[in-house]
């Protein structure tokens, strides 16, 4: 089995809209790829924030990471 570990995403503006909250919880694997991949499991989990794929940025400990970024 792959480790796991729980993460909190914060929703903001749009995303927020779409999720209908500010705030989810969400189990991630330990070890992932890069920012990609981590935005694939986001988007898998939570289908309704699918229009944002392109434009969603993420930050870890409230800093930007680029999208190559390993995480």
């Amino acid at each position: 089995m792959r480790p796991e570990v729980p993460v909190r995403l914060l929703l903001f503006a749009k995303a927020r809209e779409l999720a209908g909250a500010s705030e989810a919880s969400l189990v991630v694997p330990a070890v992932l790829r890069d920012v990609e991949e981590l935005k694939a499991v986001i988007f898998d989990a939570f289908p309704k924030l699918a229009a944002l794929q392109r434009s969603a940025v993420i930050a870890v400990n409230e800093s930007y990471v680029d999208s190559g970024v390993e995480v």
